[in-house]
């Protein structure tokens, strides 16, 4: 295997800690996400309401993946589990910019917005298909051996 697969194939080094304060923050975020509404923003819309459930459900997974993260510490779960969490991702990513629950009285802000979620959308499309390829690269080389 040359040295640019295996530094493609090389993943960083699990620490516990990481995954704790991710599940630290994304309990903080499903507060944030479920009681948005009630603080009345001026900038998030009633509309908000309805990609809620989409992003209860990437931040509940995220935390599930977290958990399990802890105690189970395969490579080849990592690389599958990134990639179906980044396909989460871009599905809520894409329900966010087509509903678009929020106004921006600055039309640049409004665009520039809009544009971040589509580079962001890019961004998810680029990690599910790094994370498949590095999990099926990984099951092709493991299974050489």
């Amino acid at each position: 295997m040359g040295k640019t697969l295996e530094k493609f194939l090389k993943d960083k080094e699990f620490k516990n800690s990481e995954f704790i304060g991710a599940i630290i923050i994304n309990l903080i975020l499903l507060y944030v996400i479920n009681n948005i509404l009630s603080w009345k923003l001026s900038f998030i819309l009633a509309s908000f309401k309805y990609v809620i459930p989409i992003l209860n459900i990437v931040i509940v997974t995220s935390i599930i993946l977290n958990f399990l993260y802890l105690v189970y510490k395969k490579k080849w779960f990592w690389s599958l589990s990134q990639a179906a969490l980044n396909l989460i991702n871009y599905i809520m990513l894409s329900t966010v910019y087509r509903i678009f629950p929020f106004h921006f009285k600055n039309i640049y802000i409004y665009y520039m917005f809009r544009g971040l979620l589509i580079v962001a959308m890019l961004v998810t499309l680029t990690a599910i298909f790094g994370h498949s390829l590095k999990f099926i690269l990984k099951n092709i080389y493991t299974t050489k051996k």
